[in-house]
């Protein structure tokens, strides 16, 4: 029986490449998403404990307060990026698994049990993430050093590396706590859909899961008037699969508000940074002007740092999307080769799947503004701006340039699910292929 399921796992991982690949790729980008995460926010708080012990002998009481508290969001951080990541990799185990539901009817119907069926999906899941999981690992460690250099470099051009115990720290402990969080997030994700698709009955497994069809009424909602039948069909897939995009469309629009947020908190502190100055250092003009310039300096180097834990945060709610884009795409051959069938060109393929791209990103960005909008008129008044002041010095061009980032790298995932759909054959793509 262990040989049997042995054979069954090979047998699928060399048979079914595209899926392979994507799930590998998946793993890969989660799990450096989430040792890049986990290694800064280690480094983070014990930066912030070596400081607390720089700065006098009252740093235990600090240790054991206000480092208690960082230690304890760092941990409700990590969980909920763990938690995002779950979310993407599942989609892709998803995906894999529904391609195998005839060969599970099978197997169901000589004998094998749930649990069976479920341990044979579940091995499958680490096999192929055991490597890339390794490699998104080392890749995450290595950004992490490289991140620290540049810190300290940076800090040693503005003169205040003296002042400050910037290093790269790295413990075992840490990495098996990494390695830990990658293998639960890899379990968790492979048992959601491993545990529905064993429930499937024989019967039902055997005829196959039910292909998604379009609504009876046809619906002339405003894709259809603006893009024709490709906007028509797009926004109809949408529809279909919002079960499965829903995690989509929550990690990016969180990565969006966690943008939105973190601009506004920058700029208000900036601007009563800038108001109060002259009441705290006189009116000196060459004193201030140092002061300033030092200020400055130490701002942009705070704002590095905690842009780019924004930006970690940020990269896993477009890692959603990419892997979304590029996974489902190519599970879904059967669905275009039956457009082709009946007359879409290469082209409309290539026209619903921009539209779909587009659905997919500017949902999830306009109702991301409502919260982030909140959260930023909240810190206005609790800095006590005026919201012209606030307005006027908001970097409007940097949340431009993130959301045509976000549409740019959307787009190119859709357009390469896109070229590989009409490379694939019509008759191959139309022909039962769910036996491996």
């Amino acid at each position: 029986m262990i040989a049997m399921r042995n054979n069954l796992t090979t047998d699928f991982i060399r048979g079914n490449k595209t899926s392979s690949i994507t799930i590998a790729v998946t793993v890969i980008i989660s799990s450096f998403l989430l040792t890049l995460l986990t290694t800064t926010l280690y480094n983070f708080w014990i930066d912030a404990a070596l400081q607390a012990q720089i700065q006098g002998a009252d740093w235990h009481a600090r240790i054991t307060g206000e480092l208690a508290a960082t230690a304890s969001i760092y941990l409700g951080t990590t969980l909920l990026g763990c938690i995002a990541l779950v979310l993407i990799i599942r989609n892709a185990f998803a995906a894999s698994m529904q391609t195998r539901v005839h060969q599970l009817g099978i197997l169901s119907t000589v004998g094998a049990t749930p649990r069976q069926i479920r341990g044979v999906l579940i091995r499958e899941s680490l096999m192929l993430s055991i490597i890339p999981g390794a490699v998104g690992i080392v890749l995450g460690i290595g950004v992490t050093a490289g991140f620290i250099t540049l810190v300290r470099q940076y800090a040693q051009s503005i003169g205040i590396e003296r002042d400050m115990a910037i290093a790269f720290h790295f413990d075992p402990l840490l990495l098996l706590a990494i390695v830990a969080l990658v293998l639960l997030t890899v379990l968790v994700s492979a048992g959601l859909p491993a545990r529905k698709m064993a429930k499937i009955s024989p019967l039902q497994a055997v005829r196959g899961l039910p292909e998604d069809q379009l609504d009876k009424q046809v619906r002339r909602g405003i894709c259809a008037r603006l893009f024709g039948i490709e906007g028509e069909l797009a926004a109809g897939a949408i529809r279909l699969r919002r079960s499965l995009l829903r995690s989509t469309s929550i990690a990016l629009g969180l990565s969006f508000v966690i943008f939105i947020v973190f601009l506004s908190f920058m700029t208000v502190s900036k601007v009563v940074n800038e108001l109060h100055f002259y009441r705290d250092y006189g009116d000196d003009p060459t004193y201030v002007a140092q002061t300033m310039a030092q200020n400055d300096a130490i701002w942009n180097g705070y704002a590095l740092v905690v842009g780019a834990f924004c930006a970690i945060l940020a990269l896993i709610g477009i890692a959603a999307v990419v892997t979304q884009a590029v996974g489902f795409v190519s599970q879904r051959k059967r669905e275009f080769a039956r457009y082709r069938s009946i007359g879409m060109t290469p082209g409309g393929i290539y026209r619903m799947l921009c539209v779909e791209g587009l659905l997919t990103v500017i949902r999830p960005l306009l109702i991301a503004l409502i919260p982030a909008a909140v959260l930023s008129i909240a810190m206005v008044i609790a800095g006590r701006l005026d919201i012209s002041t606030y307005a006027a010095a908001y970097p409007y061009a940097a949340v431009g340039i993130y959301a045509l980032v976000i549409f740019a790298i959307v787009f190119g995932a859709y357009l390469i699910g896109a070229h590989r759909v009409n490379q694939c054959d019509l008759v191959t793509a139309l022909r039962d292929d769910t036996l491996v």
